[in-house]
């Protein structure tokens, strides 16, 4: 007989599923960040080129992003979802620090895209793009930041199911 998707046992297994699965693809995202973080930092000469600096910006929100998966349901508020041992205020570091690695991360690779096309196709030489990497820096620092302090103030970050982030304050007069 088959399984009903409002099988109890099936939305346990949900439930579960959905606690577990971001811890294996939050490690080996974690692993590979911090492979390039250490491949960069560890030679002087990639330290001193602006492509491996926006690299390394990128895989650096990228392991706290990755880190934040990896911690899934665990910063949760207990009993607030399958895992979950936190309390408010991890709940909420955890929120704040996905919301800035969740923009910053995909905003150096707008920033690397910007490099890529100032590189080759405007055939500018190093020398020149560092004059401007300060901004392929700023945006997505600012806007990871930006959007990460925004919904910090305005207590925003909740469970969201497998995650802390922005999401709908739960019926629970002792939140926030």
């Amino acid at each position: 007989m088959p399984v009903s998707l409002s099988d109890p046992k099936c939305q346990i297994t949900k439930l579960r599923a959905m606690a577990l699965a971001p811890k294996f693809t939050g490690i080996v995202s974690l692993i590979s960040s911090t492979f390039i973080i250490q491949h960069v930092l560890r030679d002087r000469r990639r330290r001193g080129l602006t492509y491996h600096r926006l690299l390394l910006g990128m895989s650096i929100s990228d392991f706290f992003g990755s880190l934040m998966c990896f911690l899934s349901t665990w910063p949760i508020p207990r009993g607030e979802a399958c895992l979950a041992a936190g309390t408010t205020a991890t709940c909420t570091a955890q929120g704040f620090f996905d919301q800035t690695a969740a923009l910053c991360t995909p905003t150096y690779n707008v920033s690397l895209a910007i490099y890529y096309m100032l590189v080759i196709v405007k055939g500018w030489k190093e020398c020149r793009v560092s004059k401007i990497e300060k901004y392929l820096h700023a945006l997505p620092i600012l806007a990871g930041f930006g959007t990460g302090f925004a919904a910090l103030g305005l207590k925003l970050y909740n469970s969201a199911g497998w995650i802390c982030w922005i999401a709908p304050a739960p019926n629970n007069p002792d939140r926030h």
